[in-house]
C-alpha cells in the first residue's frame, strides 16, 4: 500500500475522483427548475392549474400542488 501511495497512480485516482464528484454536483444544480415566482403561482391558481396551496406564514414560504 505504501509503495502505491508514493507512484503516479494516487494523485491520478485523486484527479479522477474529484472530478467526478465536480461533474457530478454540476450537472444536479442544471437540472432543477427553478421555482415559479409568486406573480405565477397566483396566475396558475386563478386559472385552476393548482390542486392545494399551502401558507406557511413563520418560514414565509407557499408550496403548491399543481393538477
Amino acid at each position: 500500500m505504501n509503495r502505491f501511495l508514493k507512484s503516479a497512480a494516487f494523485p491520478i485516482l485523486i484527479v479522477i475522483l474529484l472530478v467526478f464528484v465536480a461533474q457530478r454536483l454540476v450537472v444536479s444544480d442544471e437540472n432543477k427548475a427553478p421555482p415559479p415566482t409568486f406573480p405565477q403561482l397566483v396566475s396558475d391558481i386563478q386559472s385552476g392549474d393548482v390542486a392545494r396551496a399551502t401558507i406557511k406564514t413563520e418560514s414565509n414560504e407557499v408550496s403548491a400542488t399543481l393538477k
